[in-house]
């Protein structure tokens, strides 16, 4: 029931956000000056604008989504989004030996992260495959391949380089 409620709700308030932090991104990658604020940038109490942070190789891979309009660029980076999340969560149950039931659908759509991902279109899902392909692949004793997963990753975030440690 809780997740019929958010999922209700969503459509409501991605608007109020102005498509989040893909908003940002989607406003950095088609600006000839991405990394200033832009209008349509969420802002904070004191007026000053969000933008975007992230290295310009990220903004390589959402350039493409610039030659939709930005409601429809949203929806596809919404649905690309959720199709990876729901693949990882897919594979890592695979790797449990587990496979999808009703009690785990519907804690998944519960579930915060999922509901961050739609509501603010966060990098989440984009970089949580090859992040969990990294772990994968590392924790198997492929140095190689898991490095190179990790180092796309954290290339791309680098708030995550606490994870390299």
């Amino acid at each position: 029931m809780l997740a019929l409620i958010q999922w209700a709700w969503l459509p409501k308030a991605v608007p109020q956000l102005h498509g989040g932090d893909f908003g940002i991104f989607f406003r950095s990658a088609a600006s000839t000056e991405p990394y200033i604020g832009h209008a349509g940038d969420p802002t904070l109490a004191n007026g000053a604008t969000f933008t975007n942070l992230n290295p310009p190789q990220f903004l390589i891979f959402v350039r493409p989504f610039t030659n939709l309009p930005f409601w429809m660029a949203a929806i596809c980076w919404w649905v690309l989004s959720l199709a990876l999340l729901g693949a990882g969560l897919t594979w890592w149950l695979h790797e449990q030996g587990e496979t999808w039931t009703m009690p785990l659908v519907a804690w998944a759509l519960a579930w915060t992260p999922i509901i961050s991902v739609g509501l603010t279109g966060q990098v989440t899902a984009i970089l949580g495959v090859p992040l969990w392909l990294a772990f994968r692949d590392l924790s198997r004793g492929r140095s190689l391949r898991g490095g190179v997963y990790a180092g796309v990753v954290l290339s791309m975030k680098p708030i995550l380089w606490p994870l390299a440690a």
